[in-house]
């Protein structure tokens, strides 16, 4: 075989190979991102389903539609029920800081500066919050920033805005620094977006 058919053989390969190690779509295989000098970072969002999910970081604001008259929150050291005559509406907290966990219903443990219930304000300084009973409609957590954010599930991730996305099945994602917006629904809806410098989906996936 002459040097040109190996130069054509050769070029071939090389698409090949390109194609299975970077893709814009679905990956099947690893797929090495591009680098991102440390300075900046990549803007993504991940539409998932799953099963439980916590985050122990401060948020600027934590909004929750909760539901049914067994959800409780209880505030102060006096341990108040602010929602015990209260079977649904909007729960409003203002820089939360501590423990935020979701397995079926949502558990809080923390401070918040504010707190407001169907638009009526609770208190106005910085109080301590525990319930790990509220059932919920939906809930946003606004002006997240953390280190590190991991969250195992099933859906799809998108990296700045759709030019690389992957499919994760039952995997993990981990992503740092992360700062952003969480959102989740009674039906294990969590919808993430945000920005990152590392954004990892198991061992395949490194975006960093």
């Amino acid at each position: 075989m002459d040097w040109k058919i190996w130069a054509v053989v050769l070029v071939a390969l090389g698409i090949v190979a390109s194609a299975f190690i970077v893709s814009s779509g679905s990956p099947s295989g690893y797929i090495a991102f591009p680098s991102l000098p440390e300075e900046k970072k990549a803007a993504f969002s991940a539409d998932l389903t799953v099963r439980s999910f916590s985050l122990d970081a401060p948020a600027e604001l934590l909004t929750i539609d909760f539901k049914d008259s067994n959800s409780s929150l209880f505030v102060g050291a006096d341990k108040i029920d602010i929602l015990s005559d209260t079977s649904t509406g909007t729960l409003v907290l203002e820089k939360f800081k501590g423990k935020i966990a979701y397995n079926g219903l949502l558990t809080l443990v923390g401070t918040a500066e504010a707190v407001s219930v169907n638009g009526v304000r609770f208190k106005a300084r910085s109080v301590r919050l525990e319930s790990n009973s509220i059932e919920f409609r939906k809930v946003s957590i606004d002006g997240v920033s953390i280190p590190s954010l991991s969250v195992t599930g099933s859906g799809t991730v998108n990296v700045n805005s759709g030019k690389y996305s992957a499919k994760m099945e039952g995997e993990t994602l981990e992503s740092g620094p992360f700062s952003g917006r969480i959102d989740l629904s009674q039906s294990d809806s969590f919808y993430l977006s945000g920005s990152a410098a590392r954004l990892h989906i198991g061992e395949r996936v490194r975006f960093a």
